[in-house]
């Protein structure tokens, strides 16, 4: 299942947060200058997946510091505890994330293992673990880098085929 919470961290604080990414990204790639767009560019940026950055301690940066904190107290809700155990697995930097139009979850499932194969990351069966994502900047239908779809769980166990035959590849 799914939750979307809006409003969770304030503007300034995600201002805050995108602005410590980008000072990162200006040290980490000389190439790139956080006041203007025409560097951001995939000859500029580093290597990523799918617009995921999970190289060159991305995780310990000031950034992700503060945006573990600023939604610990969400997870501290789901666990009923303030004893968690986190990892910060990498920052989402996508220019203009592919967007591949749906017809229903038949047409999802055909065009992910034919086009493009799907990323899960629990493939263990029940519940184990919950993932979040904070954006930043202002999400909209037609650029996004997290596409929800409703009723995947009924797939879930050929999910994990698939992506258990990537792992082997």
């Amino acid at each position: 299942g799914y939750v979307v919470l809006k409003n969770v961290v304030s503007a300034e604080k995600c201002e805050e947060i995108k602005n410590d990414f980008l000072e990162y990204m200006e040290k980490l790639e000389p190439d790139f200058k956080k006041d203007d767009k025409s560097t951001w560019t995939n000859d500029v940026l580093p290597f990523r997946t799918r617009g995921l950055l999970q190289h060159f301690k991305v995780g310990t940066q000031p950034h992700a510091v503060k945006a573990r904190d600023a939604v610990k107290h969400v997870f501290e809700t789901i666990w009923e505890t303030d004893k968690l155990l986190t990892s910060f697995d990498g920052t989402s930097f996508a220019m203009k994330p592919k967007v591949c139009k749906m017809k229903n979850l038949q047409d999802w499932i055909e065009k992910t293992e034919r086009v493009d194969p799907i990323h899960i990351d629990q493939t263990t069966e029940g519940f184990s673990s919950v993932q979040g994502g904070l954006a930043v900047v202002n999400q909209s239908e037609n650029c996004k880098v997290f596409l929800v779809v409703p009723k995947s769980h009924l797939y879930h166990h050929r999910l994990m085929r698939i992506a258990q035959k990537e792992q082997l590849v």
